[in-house]
């Protein structure tokens, strides 16, 4: 099944802006996984991965991530994390239409039933998403296309 999560182009821009402007990046863990963007000679634990300070930082892009807890919002993988404009001490997020967990009542329920009950967190290219944005200025908001193997995006 394919989903089609719509986020707010206004609201995304500052936390854009975070990631692209960071001098560092965090981590995933696809990357503390994988030995392509380790340093050399790091040696991962017994179960296959290693610490946040073993990643080569020059093999991580400005990204932002598409993250699914009790709602499905982007932040910026920006290190420091950006934080939230409530002072909440959670990351500045914007949420896609309709699963925002502060304003739209049973969201975690629904984001369950469309993307399955695991938390994830998926790293999309910030630059990608700016050059979207520039190509069709007058665009309102990202479009994420969310299936069992593929992410999409696209502004409209």
């Amino acid at each position: 099944m394919t989903t089609t999560l719509t986020f707010n182009l206004n609201t995304l821009r500052p936390i854009l802006a975070h990631a692209v402007a960071a001098t560092s990046q965090r981590p995933t863990f696809a990357h503390l996984s994988n030995p392509a963007y380790w340093k050399p000679g790091v040696d991962p634990t017994a179960r296959g991965w290693v610490e946040p300070g073993d990643i080569d930082q020059t093999k991580l892009q400005a990204s932002v991530w598409l993250v699914k807890g009790a709602g499905i919002g982007i932040v910026s993988a920006g290190d420091p994390q950006q934080a939230s404009e409530d002072g909440s001490g959670g990351p500045r997020t914007a949420f896609a239409a309709g699963f925002d967990p502060v304003r739209d009542a049973d969201c975690a329920s629904r984001a369950d039933a469309l993307l399955g009950r695991d938390e994830f967190t998926e790293s999309v290219d910030a630059r990608e998403v700016l050059r979207l944005m520039e190509a069709a200025p007058h665009a309102r908001t990202l479009r994420i296309r969310v299936s069992a193997h593929k992410i999409s995006i696209a502004v409209r």
